[in-house]
């Protein structure tokens, strides 16, 4: 499928990225997307950076899609001007407005966003293990060393957890085009049929003449059920060759049957 952002993709994004450490209000995924205008102003010097991960990895992973989709595929708005998801509790309402918002852990599943603490922290959901699951979050302290991007576990049921926002990755999904089947040809040997010839085959040759509008020596139609080959089969058979250039002989061999059963 075409024109999709796969959340396999923004998971591997992330996991690449833990360790990384920023500042406070700075982070190099806050940077990229000032330089794109994915939020309503700059947000570099001015806030926190969960969110912006989150954003940061769906954006780079856009494909084809444009940066307007690719926020409508994170539930923010796609006129930038008007996006104010890199705030928690904002992000959360897109979520639910959009009613891709879920309240319990067991129906999360990885890509979900995760959102902690009263709606003050967000990550992104990577992994599971038994009644646990993994996130990937950003501005947080990890391995000792703040404003980092780390990967944590955290059971279902604690207490911490507010709920999950689901991005519509299949928003302009579009089928692959169907694959053009290739021609198949079929050989089928016939017998040469001439005066006297019986059989299925004469049936065949008799309606074939009667379709393409041949008649027998008596000015009628042959009678497509008879298996005989007579005098009119002959008649029409050799009127027909005349007609297409073929050799004149009233004998259906290779040739006739080549050009009749076209």
């Amino acid at each position: 499928m075409a024109n999709e952002i796969k959340y396999q993709d923004v998971v591997a994004t992330l996991e690449n990225e833990v360790g990384y450490q920023g500042s406070h209000y700075d982070s190099k995924y806050t940077r990229f997307l000032d330089s794109i205008n994915w939020y309503c102003a700059k947000k570099a010097g001015a806030t926190t950076w969960c969110c912006i991960l989150a954003d940061y990895a769906i954006a780079v992973n856009k494909g084809n899609l444009s940066y307007e989709q690719a926020r409508v595929i994170t539930c923010e708005p796609a006129n930038h001007s008007v996006n104010y998801g890199a705030g928690v509790k904002e992000k959360a309402s897109y979520f639910k407005d959009a009613g891709r918002w879920i309240s319990k852990a067991k129906d999360a599943t990885t890509g979900d966003q995760i959102f902690l603490n009263g709606l003050k922290h967000l990550g992104t959901v990577v992994g599971w293990e038994g009644s646990y699951l993994y996130y990937i979050d950003g501005s947080t302290t990890y391995n000792g060393k703040p404003y980092s991007v780390g990967k944590k576990k955290i059971a279902f049921g604690a207490s911490n957890i507010d709920g999950f926002g689901r991005p519509d990755w299949y928003k302009y999904q579009t089928p692959d085009p169907a694959p053009t089947p290739e021609p198949k040809i079929v050989s089928v040997e016939l017998p040469i049929l001439k005066l006297g010839s019986e059989g299925g085959e004469v049936q065949t040759l008799r309606m074939l003449l009667v379709e393409i509008g041949f008649t027998g020596a008596n000015g009628k139609k042959l009678d497509p059920y008879s298996k005989s080959f007579d005098s009119n089969v002959e008649y029409a058979l050799k009127n027909y060759q005349k007609a297409r250039g073929l050799t004149v002989d009233g004998i259906c061999g290779y040739e006739t049957w080549n050009r009749i059963l076209r």
